[in-house]
């Protein structure tokens, strides 16, 4: 058997094993499982190694990937051991810090160093404000609306610019004072010419 299918049948074997344990344990909820060590086995062990990015940096023993590689059976073979007897013993995780250098930006032909926020028109801005208004404002506006919206509340977001739609008048003001207080919990801010309520819809309209 080559290398690639002896690799594929072992994943297949490593998939099924788990199927067997999910399918036990949404059969018997109130089970405790206390034999799971059995499919922490070599094979387990190498998918987990050939998962490794090659260039990953050493941890605290000073033993990298490619060193780890070079004698890989006998490797796996003692840490297999180590782990089913209970000699293995998890080594400290390296922590290392990477300074940031955010590329500054231009303004009338001028380089400025920026040291917060992100460049506006960068690709990296709208990606972050996806990644960061969807904890900050997206999940909490639909908390919100549950505990105390009196009508209904919508919200459509894309990037930093959002519109929210209230069918209660009161909702919308009482969103807006919220709205600024969470906001500033994390050093944000609503823009202040960008940031008004309006009435709107079919009614307001007549009435005009």
């Amino acid at each position: 058997m080559s290398c690639n299918a002896q690799s594929r049948a072992d994943t297949y074997r490593a998939a099924l094993n788990l199927a067997r344990v999910n399918a036990a344990a949404r059969r018997a909820i109130q089970t405790r499982f206390t034999a799971l060590l059995h499919h922490v086995d070599q094979a387990a062990l190498e998918r987990a190694f050939r998962r490794q990015r090659r260039q990953a940096s050493a941890g605290v023993d000073g033993m990298t990937v490619a060193a780890y590689a070079q004698d890989l059976e006998a490797n796996l073979q003692d840490l297999c051991s180590r782990i089913h007897t209970g000699r293995y013993r998890p080594q400290p995780v390296r922590r290392v810090f990477i300074p940031k250098v955010r590329a500054g930006v231009f303004e009338s032909d001028v380089w400025y160093e920026t040291d917060r926020a992100t460049p506006q028109g960068a690709g990296i801005s709208p990606l972050l404000a996806n990644v960061i208004l969807h904890y900050i404002l997206d999940l909490w506006v639909h908390q919100w609306r549950r505990r105390h919206a009196r009508g209904r509340v919508v919200i459509v977001r894309y990037a930093d610019d959002f519109v929210m739609g209230f069918e209660k008048e009161a909702d919308a003001r009482e969103m807006l004072s919220a709205l600024k207080e969470r906001l500033a919990g994390f050093g944000l801010a609503l823009h202040e010419d960008k940031t008004r309520l309006i009435e709107f819809g079919r009614l307001p309209a007549l009435a005009r």
